[in-house]
């Protein structure tokens, strides 16, 4: 306790010797002051909650988008197909997983959740939960959306993994891009970690420091400085992330600065719906009244229009020809979802050999 000048007691967390803000208060927290025995954050309530996740910047545990970053780097590098495994336990196609438990289960079976901690779990399953107008069942008790959550992963990876210079990809941010995926994927993962002996820790908390900071002095450098610098850091450090994450999870690392640029013009028709900010199944779920899982090409061509975005004749042609909607068929809106939102990264070293070299299929 520290008796500050304001004439208010102060309290000093213990674990970082410095008075308390809010961001160490959180479910699962252990909190030890001075004098007193330590004590665990056993639960909030639904008010403390919405609270933290409506301040992300206060509470990081509750930032959905510091989150989604995480699981995106982790589904890249670890290859992994999300909406593949969540799709196994929704035999009805329903784009819902029927419990917390089977969504906790499929992110543990991906390797995703051993890079998440347990408020960021918390806070993910509460995001996707199915939504209703009554406050019965508990939020911890609904069906998961795993579909709106693979959507917005892969959304991220549109932006951040295959995004053009114009879109926030310059050689700087690659680089930003590789020290994060280092830290999210492999610093922050537990089994990694508990695989690594004391000299690697320290081998890759030493890249991580080294190389944040360099990027700190070096704000306006050209692009080939960029690239020159952190192809250095990745010779430096991927003998020694691919060597552990073959001995915990049996495959080698992905590339680091993997960037998938589309190819054809239905992949990149595709990319150009994802990078328009229109959660498009969302849309179309409402249109979907029955719950078919079809609308009709009308209702599409009325969502674009609704949202500001063209549809050209080529981009019908697509939805009509690959999705339904010709001569006033239904359009199978989920897999045309499917399609704009890829989430698929398993196959990633068969699609581009040059950017996931040896990467062994299990």
């Amino acid at each position: 306790r520290d008796h500050s000048h304001s004439g208010h007691d102060t309290y000093i967390n213990l674990k970082t010797g410095k008075p308390f803000v809010p961001s160490d208060i959180y479910h699962g927290a252990i909190i030890r002051i001075q004098g007193q025995a330590p004590f665990v954050v056993t639960e909030m309530d639904n008010n403390s909650l919405n609270f933290c996740e409506e301040h992300p910047q206060q509470f990081p545990y509750s930032s959905m988008e510091r989150i989604v970053r995480k699981v995106v780097d982790r589904i890249v590098t670890a290859q992994v197909d999300l909406r593949r495994d969540f799709k196994q336990h929704d035999p009805t196609g329903c784009g819902y997983v029927q419990t917390k438990e089977i969504f906790m289960q499929v992110l543990a079976e991906s390797n995703v959740s051993s890079v998440l901690k347990p408020p960021e779990l918390k806070t993910l399953y509460r995001r996707f939960a199915e939504m209703t107008d009554d406050v019965e069942p508990p939020v911890d008790q609904r069906r998961i959306c795993y579909q709106d959550f693979c959507d917005m992963a892969a959304y991220i990876h549109a932006v951040e993994y295959e995004g053009d210079e114009g879109e926030g990809n310059s050689a700087k941010d690659r680089f930003v891009l590789f020290l994060r995926t280092l830290r999210n994927s492999v610093m922050n993962d537990v089994n990694v970690m508990e695989q690594a002996d004391a000299p690697t820790k320290e081998a890759m908390q030493a890249c991580f420091a080294s190389g944040a900071k360099w990027l700190s002095k070096n704000q306006d450098n050209s692009a080939e400085e960029y690239d020159e610098e952190r192809e250095k850091y990745e010779a430096m450090m991927a003998p020694i992330v691919s060597r552990l994450m073959m001995d915990v999870y049996g495959r080698e690392f992905g590339s680091f600065g993997a960037i998938h640029h589309a190819t054809g013009v239905h992949h990149k028709y595709m990319r150009e719906l994802c990078l328009t900010k229109v959660a498009w199944r969302a849309t179309f779920r409402m249109l979907d009244t029955e719950n078919a899982g079809v609308i009709s090409m009308a209702e599409v061509a009325k969502s674009f229009a609704e949202w500001g975005v063209e549809l050209s004749q080529a981009g019908r042609q697509i939805i009509e020809s690959d999705y339904g909607g010709k001569g006033g068929g239904g359009v199978d809106y989920h897999r045309f979802c499917d399609n704009i939102y890829l989430c698929d990264f398993a196959d990633q070293s068969l699609a581009h050999p040059g950017l996931f070299p040896s990467s062994p299929r299990s």
